[in-house]
């Protein structure tokens, strides 16, 4: 059995904005990717020039379809990691512990911010984080 320390536990849940940002990004390569194949039209004429455009629209098309598909994948990819981290922060049982688990790797709030919140010391937030991340399985 493998167990992570703390600093360990840190860096896994960090992981969870991150991949925030990154899928934000894949998204906007995503639609990138849609606007590009919405102006791919084909030029009608009444005369047939017999340049083969279609099967070069047709090949861009695919092109840009198989890209998409590997857009898709990452995507999957992060939200199954992020899934797993919210697996992880679910094993904490005290409510309180798992709330600033929450708010730290989640929300991205500051430890003044969580202490606000949870009307507590920033001392108390700080000792809270170190049983929180103890309490946590993985």
């Amino acid at each position: 059995n493998f167990y992570m320390n703390l600093q360990e536990k840190k860096d896994y849940l960090k992981q969870y904005r991150q991949l925030d940002s990154e899928i934000r990004q894949l998204l906007l390569e995503k639609s990138e990717i849609f606007e590009l194949g919405t102006k791919i039209t084909p030029t009608y004429s009444a005369v047939p020039k017999g340049t083969g455009s279609g099967d070069k629209i047709q090949s861009t098309i695919e092109k840009l379809e198989k890209q998409e598909d590997k857009i898709n994948q990452k995507i999957e990819q992060r939200m199954k990691v992020k899934e797993e981290i919210e697996t992880a922060l679910n094993t904490v049982t005290e409510e309180r512990l798992k709330l600033l688990l929450r708010y730290r790797y989640i929300n991205g709030c500051t430890w003044e911010d969580i202490a606000a919140k949870m009307c507590y010391s920033y001392m108390h937030v700080y000792r809270l984080h170190g049983k929180a991340l103890n309490a946590m399985m993985l």
